[in-house]
């Protein structure tokens, strides 16, 4: 393999001192492949120290044995002989100085990666990594489970790859990147992020969505997952980062910078947030940048999007206020400072519309018609999403959605925008001009919805905005309340409709869980609803199952969720659901609610509830307190099981084709079910 002239002099520098000098990596990877390669490693048994006495260095990782130099074209990386010894956080090496070339190479993640060249342009492989190359393998050095679990980074480099060289990765490999997945949320935002566009930047099959979405890596990646998908689902193949990130604040309805963007970036985005292509009042004082990446989203997400950007852009009448033949002090003297920056977006869209000349006179003229028409405000309450938050200098913009999914601007002053957020639904009171044809108006006031007494009237809103139960409120409300009436012990009975009774609002409204299995409004009543739909059959199968125990049992198994989780919107784990978890809180509620009735907490039958609540996950592996010990107990751990993964079964069927496979479903063991016609 012939040797770039000036690696061959670093090399040659190394070597006349007495060291032993090799390239190594990516470079010698990349050259066997064909591929460009500028970044080249070397790894040496000189020290750091030593390396500094041949070479003017850059000093980036001297406590790791790394310095850069550069020569020629090339920046080199030069590296002492190490060996790990320790590894912190799933991530930091603890290493030290080697005395040999095979050290180093075993130390190193893939087999690929572990090709070495030395001066005369031969290949050293000491752990078949040219076998794999050939065959286009991603396969660990050792065993991948140990190498992943030392650096999670290993992980996303092992997906990068695949995408950047269409290569496989090998079986054990694959299995263990299933297996340490999660270790990637743990990663830094900036790793992440790197990765990340390393992947787009090189993808060639969108591989790296496949496996992101398989292994559930993608949950670690909010900002662009929806995206993802998308991209996937679509087989769209992308290589620009930012247009990537922009389809996935386009379909996130706004900027998660989850992943830390700079600051160039998430202006971009925030403008591009703003237009929409078809409608050039939007294009006022945005940068074309933003303009044509809005028309490029729109062109992958199949909406609505302009052909010929440049020349249509180049042909409006004017651009932003700027091109307005008015001052903002022309303005000021036919009405006040306040209106004028939504008198100028109104004058700029007559313009865009041909309705208005754009000079001095015409353009008074129109203000001061307009000024006659605002003078007439009406009040009213509408109830919406909120998409975006922007803040200026006084001012608070929100743009939301409806329940009818028109898009709307709120503005309020900045001093009065407390506890508002993102994704959340509040009921506004807004005051908007009679005559104004503009999608906007001023919040006289507003709450949350959780702040509505009526629970019936929050669920209303809540089913109007987001995903919910198959069953309505009155029906889940009316079948529960059904069974607690039929438990016929008096102290099950008391306990549970004492329960549900004191946590009505959040039973009949929270989801089941934050992902997964009936994740909606409405989800956990809907949960225990079908659960004891089942129960009701199975104890006419097995009539030694006692009814009032099952049932209450039922009923209350999951009642811990209605503390563990934050609420319906953007639903995550509370302080206490983390620490204690629902179950630990469901015994809590009813010891609690026990005394509270008169029990002591002794008896049997308060007991075995109990036990019903702490065992029905059945196994400590699933979060189990106890394993089951009665009948009944065992029987709720296969009701709840049945339930929870049947119901995501159904999901995922319905969204394939009569012949067609899901994709892995994991509450079923990764399985892929085929839908039969």
């Amino acid at each position: 393999m012939i040797i770039d002239n000036s690696a061959k002099k670093v090399l040659e520098k190394l070597i006349n001192k007495g060291f032993e000098a090799y390239i190594v990596g990516g470079y010698v990877r990349d050259k066997l492949l064909g591929l460009e390669a500028y970044d080249i490693d070397i790894t040496t048994s000189a020290t750091p120290d030593e390396i500094k006495e041949i070479f003017n260095v850059v000093d980036n990782g001297s406590k790791y044995q790394s310095l850069t130099i550069v020569e020629g074209a090339y920046s080199f990386e030069i590296t002492t002989f190490r060996k790990d010894i320790s590894y912190d956080d799933h991530r930091h090496p603890s290493t030290v100085i080697a005395k040999t070339l095979d050290e180093d190479l075993v130390r190193r993640d893939f087999t690929i990666n572990a090709l070495a060249l030395d001066i005369n342009g031969n290949i050293i492989d000491k752990h078949n990594g040219l076998e794999d190359l050939s065959n286009k393998i991603i396969r660990c050095i050792g065993d991948p489970i140990k190498r992943f679990d030392e650096d999670a980074l290993r992980i996303l480099r092992a997906i990068y790859l695949c995408s950047k060289l269409g290569f496989t990765i090998e079986k054990n490999t694959m299995d263990a990147i299933y297996d340490k997945a999660d270790l990637v949320k743990d990663l830094s935002a900036m790793r992440k992020r790197i990765e990340l566009f390393k992947m787009i930047k090189y993808n060639t099959s969108n591989s790296y969505i496949d496996i992101m979405i398989k292994t559930h890596i993608v949950d670690f990646y909010k900002p662009v997952k929806k995206a993802l998908y998308y991209l996937y689902n679509n087989e769209i193949v992308l290589n620009d980062n930012i247009l990537v990130l922009a389809i996935g604040a386009r379909l996130n309805k706004g900027i998660d910078n989850s992943l830390e963007f700079d600051n160039e970036i998430k202006s971009l985005l925030k403008e591009m947030l703003i237009i929409d292509p078809m409608n050039p009042i939007t294009f006022m004082d945005k940068s074309f940048e933003a303009i044509r990446l809005s028309n490029d989203v729109n062109r992958i997400l199949k909406r609505e999007y302009i052909d010929n950007l440049v020349d249509y852009y180049n042909a409006l009448p004017i651009k932003g206020a700027k091109g307005l033949m008015v001052t903002s002090y022309d303005l000021m003297e036919v009405i006040e400072p306040s209106m004028i920056s939504d008198m100028k977006q109104k004058i700029m869209n007559g313009i865009l519309n041909g309705n208005i000349k754009n000079n001095k006179e015409d353009i008074i003229k129109y203000v001061i018609e307009e000024k006659k028409k605002m003078d007439e405000v009406i009040k009213s309450v509408i109830y919406a999403k909120i998409d975006q938050i922007m803040n200026s200098d006084s001012m608070v913009n929100l743009i939301v959605t409806l329940d009818d999914k028109t898009r709307f601007n709120l503005k309020l002053e900045c001093e009065r925008a407390i506890d508002l957020f993102l994704n959340c639904i509040y009921e506004f009171e807004i005051a908007r001009n009679t005559n104004s044809d503009k999608l906007s108006a001023y919040v006289v006031s507003y709450k949350h919805i959780t702040e509505i007494d009526s629970t019936e009237k929050q669920n209303e809103i809540y089913r109007k905005f987001m995903d919910s139960a198959v069953l309505d409120y009155t029906e889940l409300k009316n079948g529960i309340e059904g069974y607690i009436e039929s438990i016929k012990t008096k102290s099950l009975h008391d306990i549970t409709k004492s329960i549900i009774d004191k946590y009505s609002k959040n039973f009949y409204l929270y989801p089941a869980a934050a992902k997964l299995h009936h994740a909606y409004v409405g989800g956990l009543a809907y949960h225990t609803m079908g659960m004891l739909e089942v129960a009701k059959r199975i104890i006419e199968c097995y009539p030694y199952l006692d009814y009032d125990l099952l049932i209450s049992g039922t009923i209350l198994h999951d009642v811990g969720k209605v503390i563990e989780f934050t609420g319906v919107e953007n639903t995550e784990y509370a302080m206490k659901g983390q620490l204690l978890g629902h179950l630990l809180i469901g015994c809590d509620i009813i010891s609690q609610t026990a005394k509270e009735l008169g029990y002591t907490g002794d008896e049997e039958e308060v007991l075995m509830l109990l036990h019903m609540v702490a065992s029905h996950h059945g196994i400590p592996q699933y979060g189990a307190i106890k394993k089951p010990c009665i009948a009944e107990s065992a029987m709720l751990w296969f009701i709840d099981s049945i339930d929870s993964k049947f119901r995501v079964l159904g999901d995922e069927l319905a969204k394939v084709k009569d012949g067609e496979f899901t994709e892995p479903i994991g509450v079923m063991d990764r399985v892929k079910f085929y839908k039969h016609k």
